[in-house]
C-alpha cells in the first residue's frame, strides 16, 4: 500500500508540473508574440520615419540645385577694385523667402566724389543738410515723380548716404556723415 501511495503522490506531482509547464509554456508564447509585435512595431516606425527623412533629403537637394541655378542665372557681380561688401540693411518685414534672399544681399559701397554721382542726387543730399525731408517734400523739391523719387531715395540709402525713419509713412530721411562728406566733396 504504501508504493501505492509513493506512485499516487508521484503521479500527483508528475500531473501538477506537466499543468505548471504547460501555463509557463502558455505565458511564455504570449511574451514571445508580444515581442515579436514590438519588434514590427519599432520596424515600421523605423521605415516610416526612414522614408520621411528621404523625402527631407530629396527636398534638400532640389533646393541645392535650384540656389545653384538662381545663382548661375543671377551671376556673381565683381565689385571694382576700390569698392568694399556690406551687408544691405534689413528689409521692415521680410517673409521667409525673403529672409534666404536678405541674408544673401549685399550692397557695393564705393568711395565717391561729387563728380560721380548725379546732379538729382546731390540736390536732395544738399536738401537733406538742412534738415529731415520726407520723400512728398523730397520729390516736390526736385521735380521728380513719386517712383523715381523712391527709387533714388533707396539707391541713397543703400549706399548709406542717408537714413530713414521707418516708424513713418512716408519715410523721413536724415542725412549722413557719408552724405555730408559726399556733398563736402
Amino acid at each position: 500500500m504504501l508504493d501505492d501511495y509513493v506512485i499516487a503522490i508521484s503521479a500527483g506531482v508528475i500531473v501538477a508540473a506537466v499543468v505548471i509547464l504547460a501555463a509557463l509554456l502558455s505565458r511564455y508564447s504570449k511574451l514571445v508574440d508580444e515581442a515579436d509585435a514590438s519588434s514590427r512595431l519599432a520596424k515600421d516606425v523605423w521605415d516610416s520615419v526612414n522614408s520621411r527623412f528621404s523625402v527631407v533629403d530629396a527636398r534638400i537637394i532640389d533646393l541645392m540645385a535650384k540656389t545653384e541655378v538662381l545663382t548661375s542665372r543671377v551671376g556673381v557681380v565683381q565689385p571694382p577694385p576700390q569698392a568694399h561688401m556690406t551687408p544691405a540693411p534689413p528689409f521692415n518685414s521680410p517673409g521667409k523667402a525673403d529672409k534666404a534672399a536678405e541674408a544673401a544681399r549685399v550692397v557695393v559701397e564705393e568711395p565717391m566724389s561729387m563728380g560721380e554721382g548725379t546732379e538729382t542726387e546731390a540736390r536732395v543730399l544738399r536738401l537733406l543738410v538742412e534738415g529731415p525731408k520726407n520723400s512728398a517734400q523730397i520729390r516736390d523739391q526736385i521735380g521728380k515723380s513719386r517712383e523715381h523719387t523712391a527709387r533714388l531715395m533707396k539707391v541713397l540709402f543703400d549706399r548709406g548716404l542717408v537714413v530713414r525713419n521707418d516708424r513713418s509713412k512716408p519715410y523721413v530721411y536724415q542725412i549722413t556723415d557719408s552724405g555730408r562728406s559726399y556733398v563736402a566733396s
